[in-house]
């Protein structure tokens, strides 16, 4: 089997970096440049990589790999824009809190998660499963994927899954 056969998920890579406590930078940035670097050329050439699931990234056993062609970028006109400030204060965090059994719990309740994958995304917001609240909304253009790729390598250099609800508190 060649490098080029071999093929691992992204959760694969995660794994492996969470198993060894850790990635060093040289590793970590021997990982991500190359994807950054096509990124940054399609980028060039007014396209995107339209990295869409985490399924589409793939760890050849030393770099992260997309392997679809660039597209065009999608552009929608009916992302939501910043509402007219009601107030000097606007609560965009709840944190409860629970007390049974001489138990005390905390659960935090946020605008800016969208942890329900059935309901549709509204508002600007982190959307659990490596996703970007403006895809769900219909657009795709290059800010869409830096911020992708951003979640990708605070994923790996922190060995967070955002697929899990308690790491997306994390950062």
């Amino acid at each position: 089997m060649t490098m080029n056969d071999y093929r691992k998920s992204f959760f694969s890579l995660l794994d492996e970096i969470k198993a060894s406590n850790g990635n060093t930078t040289v590793d970590f940035i021997a990982q991500v440049l190359p994807l950054l670097e096509k990124a940054l050329y399609a980028h060039n050439q007014d396209k995107v990589l339209k990295i869409t699931s985490i399924d589409q990234v793939f760890y050849n056993g030393r770099i992260l790999i997309i392997e679809q062609e660039t597209s065009s970028a999608v552009i929608s006109t009916g992302l939501p824009q910043k509402p007219k400030e009601d107030g000097a204060v606007k609560v965009s965090d709840t944190i409860y809190q629970n007390r049974s059994n001489n138990v005390t719990s905390f659960e935090n309740q946020s605008d800016y998660l969208h942890l329900d994958n059935a309901s549709p995304v509204k508002n600007p917001a982190y959307v659990m499963h490596y996703k970007a609240w403006d895809y769900e909304m219909g657009t795709y253009d290059p800010l869409t994927e830096v911020f992708l790729l951003g979640m990708l390598m605070a994923s790996l250099a922190y060995g967070l899954d955002f697929a899990k609800r308690m790491n997306c508190y994390a950062l």
